[in-house]
Order: C-alpha cells, then sequence, then structure tokens
C-alpha cells in the first residue's frame, strides 16, 4: 500500500514539476501549490550523517495539512535519503517547486541555512521556516536574507493560510503566527491561539516518506515501528525542555477514537507490527 501511495505522488510531482502547472479553482479562489518540505541533516551535530531514529512528525502534520487543502507535498529527510547539497539542489532544479518549508531545531538551524543560500543562488523560490527554533528566535531568522517567512508555534492552522495568502495575494498581517519583512521591516503577526481540538489535525503524511521503515527508535520491541501524538503541551517547567515553548503548559490530548483509529490506518496502509 506505501508504494502504491508513494508510486502517485511521484507521477504528480512529476507532472507538475514538469509542466510548472499551478492551477486555479473555484474562480480563483483554491490554488494548488507544490511543495517540498525538507528535515535538515544532522551531521553538524555528530561530525558524520546519523540516521534519525525518529520520524519527523511535525513536517508530516504539516504535509498532512497541505494535501488537505489540495496541495501537491514532496518530502526529503536528507539523512535518511541520503541527500546531499548537492542532490538536493539539483533535486529543486528538476522539480521546481512553488515553495519549500524546512523544519528547524536550534542544532540543525545552520544546515538550514546554508542550503537556503544555496538554493536562493539559483532560484528565488519563497522558503519558509518552521519547528522549535523559528518558534524561540523567529525576529531573528526573519533578517537572514534567504528566509521569506517564519512560522511560530503550532504551524498546522498556520501554514495553510501562509500558503493561500500567498497563491491569491491576501493580506499577510491577517495571519496569526508568522513573521516576515515589509519594505526591509520586520513585522510578527502575533502569537496564534493553540488548537483546541486535536481530532481536527489529519493523521501525518506518512506516505511522503522514501524510507519509512529507516525510523526505529532505540526503545522499539519490534519493527516496523511508528511514533504517535496523543498529546499537547506539558504542565511541568523543566528549564532543559522546548514543550512548552511551542505547545504551552496546558494539556490538550486527543480522543482514544482518534488514536485507535491512526493506530489502525498505519496497521492497514503501512505494515506496521
Amino acid at each position: 500500500m506505501h508504494q502504491d501511495f508513494y508510486n502517485l505522488e511521484e507521477k504528480y510531482w512529476w507532472f507538475l514539476g514538469r509542466y510548472k502547472i499551478v492551477f486555479s479553482v473555484l474562480n480563483g479562489s483554491i490554488y494548488i501549490m507544490k511543495i517540498l518540505l525538507i528535515q535538515p541533516s544532522q551531521e553538524n551535530v555528530y561530525g558524520v550523517v546519523v540516521k534519525p531514529s525518529y520520524v519527523p512528525l511535525g513536517l508530516l502534520y504539516i504535509g498532512a495539512c497541505l494535501e488537505k487543502a489540495s496541495h501537491v507535498v514532496d518530502f526529503i529527510d536528507l539523512d535518511i535519503d541520503g541527500f546531499n547539497e548537492n542532490k538536493v539542489l539539483g533535486y529543486i532544479n528538476e522539480t521546481k517547486p512553488d515553495l519549500i518549508g524546512f523544519g528547524s531545531t536550534t542544532v540543525t538551524i545552520n544546515n538550514v541555512l546554508k542550503i537556503s543560500g544555496l538554493i536562493k543562488n539559483t532560484t528565488d523560490i519563497p522558503i519558509i521556516v518552521g519547528g522549535i527554533h523559528a518558534t524561540i528566535a523567529g525576529e531573528e531568522l526573519i533578517k537572514n536574507e534567504n528566509i521569506d517567512y517564519v512560522v511560530v508555534g503550532e504551524g498546522e492552522e498556520t501554514i495553510g493560510e501562509l500558503v493561500k495568502a500567498l497563491g491569491n495575494g491576501h493580506k499577510l498581517s491577517e495571519i496569526k503566527g508568522i513573521y516576515y519583512e515589509d519594505r526591509s521591516k520586520v513585522v510578527f503577526t502575533g502569537d496564534r491561539a493553540l488548537i483546541e481540538n486535536l481530532d481536527n489535525i489529519p493523521f501525518p503524511a506518512r506516505h511522503l516518506l522514501r524510507h519509512p521503515f529507516d525510523y526505529i527508535p532505540p526503545e522499539a520491541l519490534k519493527a516496523p515501528v511508528i511514533s504517535i501524538m496523543t498529546s499537547r503541551g506539558c504542565a511541568a517547567r523543566c528549564t532543559y525542555c522546548c514543550t512548552k515553548l511551542i505547545f504551552a503548559r496546558r494539556m490538550r490530548f486527543r480522543t482514544i477514537r482518534n488514536v485507535v483509529d491512526e493506530i489502525e490506518d498505519a496497521v492497514k496502509n503501512y505494515d506496521i507490527k
């Protein structure tokens, strides 16, 4: 089943990349864009390429929300998928995405900035950065000449509004949770309210993973295995933890039925054990 999903995505991505089509539907109210999401490398952390143990759920949730809005999404995990800088640039030049989005942590942000600079040397594709580093250092990040937009906090609702605005020319100032520059002036639109009903977020777009079974958490007893988010927020005040900065301290939970549905979906469609 997973391979069928991947083949379908690959065909649509190739078609749109070859003809560089952006559709306008329903009298211009909906724009379908090609969006490439990139999980940056951790090589600078370890000195060598070390395959991550955990699936980047954050970007897969973003991908799922973009697909729900009818956009065409592609995903690369640089370490898992074996993409170096030259291969990434070649892939972007070949597929010609309309937007590129990066996840970010503090230890990977330099890699994000480096690759963004290389991309901007040859294209004018808008670049969006989200994740924990974008959340805690958004004002600093948006001042980098190669970053066009920064998404702060939970990005599932924000990214849909941002992409829609970029497609139809709506005002960016009306979108909560982003940084951008207007005539060299940094603009922050204000914090977005937390997502109250986590059941409304679509399941992570696991079909976008090129090598889904290469992620093996050290605590896994069997493989293949997946990670599942069942709640957001944490009431604790641990100084070393960033959870409270992006998900806040108030606990929110998915319903049991929604979690079980995701487990059943993973077993059925991805052969999870």
